[in-house]
């Protein structure tokens, strides 16, 4: 009998301090600062309240150069008011000035991060290149996609204005 209490109340007391909330994938990275191209610094939680797209790039991947008017165009569809757009750009031994004109050569008007190092990826569990994730406004990933081609403009904008409306 006194075993069942105990039990009882340990559970009790685990619960009204907080052990049953299990925190979402995202307060893994939503923190973690990173810095852009122009010298800026920035978390994935400063951007609540907006629908971030993020482009993982890189300037040797080609399949990442094919990413980038597909991502122009659903940028060119969306209220920068409501939806912003970066890059994460993973090279690692390059100056910002090669990583700019890396963008550049691949048409590229949103600015980008710069992870080096992987720790944004390696957190996001980034598995590969092009990577594109679709944030909605309370700073949840609602789409990812690797790899992005002409044909899928139509899923990739309707993910977005979906995530503007979640």
């Amino acid at each position: 009998m006194l075993h069942r209490i105990f039990i009882t109340v340990l559970f009790s007391s685990l619960l009204s301090i907080g052990c049953n909330k299990v925190p979402e994938p995202e307060d893994a990275f939503s923190g973690i600062p990173i810095s852009d191209w122009d010298g800026g610094t920035k978390k994935i939680s400063d951007f609540r309240g907006r629908v971030l797209v993020l482009d993982f790039w890189a300037s040797w991947c080609a399949p990442c150069k094919k990413a980038v008017p597909v991502i122009e165009a659903a940028k060119k569809k969306t209220n920068p008011s409501i939806a912003i757009f970066y890059g994460v750009n993973t090279d690692s031994g390059k100056s910002i000035s090669e990583i700019k004109l890396a963008g550049k050569g691949f048409e590229m008007t949103y600015p980008s991060f710069l992870d080096p190092k992987l720790i944004l990826a390696d957190a996001m569990q980034v598995e590969g290149q092009p990577a594109v994730f679709i944030f909605n406004k309370r700073g949840n990933i609602v789409y990812k996609q690797y790899g992005l081609i002409e044909k899928d403009y139509p899923v990739f904008l309707a993910k977005i204005i979906e995530a503007e409306n979640q």
